[in-house]
C-alpha cells in the first residue's frame, strides 16, 4: 500500500472519489490533529521573534526554502501563525502568514470530515460532501500560491 501516492493523487487528480481505505482517513486524521495540537506546546521566543521555543529551549529553523534558497515558500511563517492562533493571537497570526487562519480552519474541517468518513464508510458518500472536500482542498492550494505570489511583490507572506 502506497499511501503517500494515494494522498497526492487524492488532492491533485481530477478523480473526486474518496478513498475507501480507512487507513488513509486515519492517517490524515492523526496528522491533522498533530498539526492542530502541537502548536499549543510551542511559543514564540520573546528575545528573537523569528525563533520558536518549547519549554524554554529554542528550536532550530525548519524551513528548507529559507535555508537553502534564501527565499520564502508558500508555507513560510505557517508554524508561527499556528502558534499565534492556538494562543489566541489571531491578529498576530496574519503577520506571519496571511493564509494561516484559513489553513488552520481547513485542518479543523479535515478532522470533522475524516471522522464523518470513518463513521459512514459503509454508506455511499454524499456527492455534496465529496465536492465540498475537493473544492475546499483546491481553494486552499490556490490561496497558498496566491499568498506566496503576493509575498514576492510585498516582500513577505504576512501583512
Amino acid at each position: 500500500m502506497n499511501w503517500p501516492r494515494k494522498a497526492f493523487e487524492f488532492f491533485i487528480s481530477t478523480d473526486r472519489r474518496i478513498p475507501a481505505d480507512p487507513l488513509t482517513h486515519k492517517t490524515y486524521l492523526v496528522l491533522t490533529l498533530i498539526m492542530l495540537v502541537a502548536p499549543i506546546f510551542l511559543n514564540i521566543a520573546p528575545d528573537a521573534p523569528s525563533d520558536l521555543e518549547i519549554g524554554g529551549y529554542k528550536l532550530p529553523p525548519s524551513c528548507p526554502s529559507q535555508r537553502f534558497f534564501h527565499s520564502q515558500c508558500p508555507g513560510c511563517g505557517m508554524t508561527h501563525a499556528f502558534v499565534c492562533i492556538t494562543h489566541g493571537q489571531i491578529r498576530d497570526s496574519f503577520r506571519w502568514n496571511r493564509v494561516g487562519l484559513a489553513l488552520y480552519l481547513f485542518f479543523v474541517y479535515q478532522v470533522i470530515f475524516r471522522i464523518y468518513i470513518l463513521r459512514n464508510r459503509e454508506s455511499i458518500y454524499s456527492l455534496t460532501v465529496i465536492d465540498t472536500q475537493y473544492f475546499i482542498s483546491l481553494a486552499m492550494i490556490v490561496l497558498l500560491i496566491l499568498n506566496w505570489g503576493g509575498g514576492l511583490f510585498l516582500g513577505s507572506n504576512g501583512s
